[in-house]
């Protein structure tokens, strides 16, 4: 039945009548339906859901994008699910994995062995391959053809050739436009900070290369969580320096953490000069009152 839904899938017609997964059984059954293909490892099933959910958003971003704002307000909330129903699926299936990877909350899906419990277990891989898939969306074209390496294709590549495109390549927030500051929240940022310090392996390793995408892409985040990283950095090198032989995840870790630091003096630097231009502007207005 699922190698049918997937032929089904991948065999859309060009110029038909657009997909719409309530012929599927709605999103309900699309987050179930993803869950089970990824806990199958059906030959392609997540490649073949991978292009028919792109198809879906891609016309939700369009129509995102074309809502118009007050003063360039980020677009409602209302109006989003409007526009945009499998993307708010999508990033609130993403918040449910990470909350429980956070809290700790049920299985890891690596450790069960039946469909039923894979359902109520937490998976690290579906919050990835979500979140490519929308960084895939949002990232500007100019961005994937410098070099731009999506989370997949960066644990194919060394750590630090990896981070110094992260940093070379930073696009900035405003790039992210109206339909990226919703789908890539800084909730989400957030707590893809706080899973790193909790899972183990090479999921763990999958997880900062998709933060570190998700920095050069300028989303918005708590500064505090750095901090996680920062501890998380330190116990790692105090285990590993008694060896003087450090694994990928640490310097994939190092690397980030460098790029982070280096973001947040630029920011302080920018904030400290537009205080002092502040700050002459009132000793001007001061002078010309006497």
């Amino acid at each position: 039945a699922r190698q049918c839904i997937l032929s089904m899938l991948s065999n859309w017609p060009e110029g038909a009548r657009t997909l719409d997964f309530e012929h599927f059984g709605g999103f309900e059954f699309v987050g179930k339906f993803l869950r089970l293909v990824d806990f199958s490892r059906i030959d392609n099933g997540m490649d073949v859901m991978r292009e028919a959910v792109s198809v879906v958003l891609g016309k939700e971003k369009l129509q995102v994008e074309a809502i118009v704002t007050e003063g360039g307000s980020e677009v409602s909330m209302k109006d989003f699910s409007e526009k945009a129903p499998l993307s708010l699926f999508l990033v609130s299936q993403g918040l449910g994995q990470l909350i429980k990877i956070c809290c700790s909350m049920g299985e890891d899906v690596e450790g069960v062995t039946s469909e039923e419990k894979c359902l109520g277990a937490w998976n690290a891989s579906m919050v990835v391959w979500i979140f490519d898939v929308f960084i895939k969306l949002v990232r500007p074209s100019s961005s994937s053809s410098a070099g731009g390496t999506t989370t997949e294709q960066g644990l194919q590549a060394s750590p630090k050739a990896a981070a110094a495109a992260a940093a070379d390549d930073a696009v900035g927030a405003a790039a992210l436009g109206k339909y990226g500051k919703k789908v890539l929240l800084k909730q989400v940022v957030n707590l893809v900070f706080k899973s790193i310090a909790v899972l183990k392996g090479r999921t763990r390793l999958s997880f900062v290369q998709l933060l570190t995408t998700l920095i050069r892409l300028g989303v918005d985040y708590d500064r505090d969580s750095c901090d996680v990283l920062k501890d998380l950095l330190n116990r790692i090198w105090q285990q590993q320096k008694r060896e003087n032989k450090f694994t990928q995840f640490f310097q994939a870790l190092l690397e980030l953490v460098i790029i982070l630091d280096r973001q947040q003096k630029e920011e302080d630097f920018k904030a400290k000069l537009k205080a002092e231009e502040e700050e002459e502007e009132q000793k001007a207005k001061g002078r010309e009152a006497k």
